[in-house]
């Protein structure tokens, strides 16, 4: 609410981490012990700049389309890193990654406004890439490495 209060655009990555928290707080309550997650990054991340609900979104689709699903259920695994002036944010799962998307409905509607966001706010700086292997997805989002300004 504060975020949409304030008209942000962007949050530190702690702050869209905390209320990714939240979200998986939930989702632990339906999934109970067939989601299991794991969040590594390195400490100069978290105050960089990602567009807000970006994780959110990204974590979403890999509980809906990965993890839930699945009578196992599955890992899902956020790492962050700062690669000289580039962060690089992965969301990783273990579901079927060389599986074709299912047709219809609104597939891939979050990541195709995710990428129109990535493009208004950073233009040709910042991109999300899928990456599929036989042992999952991984959403990848490179954006420039930039703390939040003081007055914001």
């Amino acid at each position: 609410l504060r975020i949409q209060r304030e008209g942000r655009d962007e949050v530190p990555l702690r702050d869209e981490w905390a209320f990714v928290q939240s979200y998986l707080d939930l989702e632990r309550l339906r999934l109970e012990d067939r989601l299991r997650v794991t969040f590594d990054a390195g400490h100069e991340t978290l105050d960089c700049c990602v567009p807000s609900f970006a994780l959110q979104t990204l974590v979403e689709n890999s509980i809906h389309h990965a993890i839930a699903p699945r009578a196992a259920g599955g890992r899902l695994a956020v790492t962050a890193r700062q690669i000289d002036d580039r962060l690089i944010v992965r969301v990783e799962d273990d579901g079927p990654g060389g599986a074709a998307p299912p047709q219809g409905g609104n597939h891939g509607m979050g990541l195709r406004l995710l990428r129109e966001r990535l493009a208004a706010l950073y233009g040709g700086r910042a991109r999300l890439d899928l990456e599929t292997s036989p042992d999952g997805v991984a959403a990848v989002l490179d954006l420039p490495a930039r703390p939040l300004p003081e007055d914001a």
